[in-house]
């Protein structure tokens, strides 16, 4: 939809209609960022047997033969930020933090043995943590986009990560045997660079586990590196 705005297929005249049917406080936001960019939009909360008929539909999705690329083309990075940072404008940035790690907890996938005691060891050595939730979207980007270091699990929180400032240095930590690349580019786009740290093998529901002093010593050698 970011990319559709920049080449003018949704613009002033054309408009859009999103539809959903929940309803979390980001896509409430993305709307209202759309609308301060002066295109004419409306918000459809349908049941599922509701439907939308349309004089004109928009096929959104970019093709690529990389499945970890289908998300965006980073031509499209601008409007995005152009959007949320209008939808934010009022919302008071957190404290600021050059240390940030992005806690992952009660997700049913990806379940990280020895992160909680990871976490301790990080803060003691100053990082602050965060817990990505739906509605602290205006806070994540703003403190991704002010920190030096952001360290976290392999997930979406690091989508953040294509808020980052440029020079910044993102450490994604993944199973050893299920490495991924998407973080990679998401960072890569925002001018940050990535420090990838390997747990152990895979399990059931992506679930690994972490020696947590050796893993956090590791982190807290590549921010320091980071700051010198």
């Amino acid at each position: 939809i970011c990319e559709a705005i920049r080449v003018g297929a949704i613009n002033e005249r054309e408009g859009i209609v999103v539809v959903s049917r929940t309803n979390p406080p980001m896509l409430d936001a993305f709307v209202e960022g759309i609308g301060l960019l002066g295109i004419p939009v409306r918000h459809l909360k349908l049941e599922p047997t509701q439907h939308v008929l349309a004089e004109r539909y928009l096929y959104a999705r970019s093709h690529c033969p990389n499945i970890e690329r289908i998300f965006g083309v980073p031509e499209a990075l601008p409007t995005a930020h152009a959007i949320f940072g209008g939808a934010y404008r009022d919302v008071p940035p957190p404290p600021p933090a050059a240390r940030l790690y992005l806690r992952r907890r009660n997700h049913r996938l990806r379940a990280v043995a020895g992160e909680e005691e990871m976490i301790g060891y990080l803060e003691k050595a100053g990082f602050r943590v965060m817990e990505p939730i739906w509605g602290n979207h205006a806070e994540q980007i703003a403190a991704c986009a002010g920190a030096d270091v952001i360290a976290a699990m392999h997930g979406a929180a690091l989508a953040n990560s294509l808020f980052c400032k440029p020079g910044a240095t993102v450490v994604e930590i993944m199973a050893e045997n299920a490495r991924k690349t998407t973080v990679l580019h998401w960072a890569g786009e925002a001018g940050a660079k990535v420090v990838p740290l390997l747990g152990g093998p895979e399990g059931a529901k992506q679930s690994f586990a972490i020696e947590p002093r050796q893993m956090a010593d590791t982190i807290i050698r590549v921010a320091d590196a980071a700051a010198a």
